[in-house]
């Protein structure tokens, strides 16, 4: 991706040691199945593994599975980590 895509879509990238937690704030889309994650979001325990169709037909499997905690409770939700 170019530099105006990271921006528009505010990625980012960071290195944390496993079993280390960070305080993050994400905008969500409401609406949205699943949450795109960039893989260097840490090392995430994998409970599943989706198949996912994606516009062109085609198919892709990815595992892996987010605890996220905010002030309206705290869940388990599938993720798809980025390529």
């Amino acid at each position: 991706m170019t530099n105006e895509h990271e921006r528009a879509l505010h990625m980012w990238k960071e290195e944390l040691e496993a079993g280390k937690e960070k305080e993050v704030r994400f905008l969500t889309d409401g609406g949205a199945t699943y949450t795109l994650l960039p893989k260097v979001a840490g090392n995430l325990n994998t409970k599943r593994e989706h198949i996912l169709v994606l516009a062109d037909g085609s198919e892709m499997k990815r595992k892996s599975e987010f605890y996220i905690i905010l002030p309206q409770g705290e869940a388990h939700t599938p993720v798809i980590l980025g390529g």
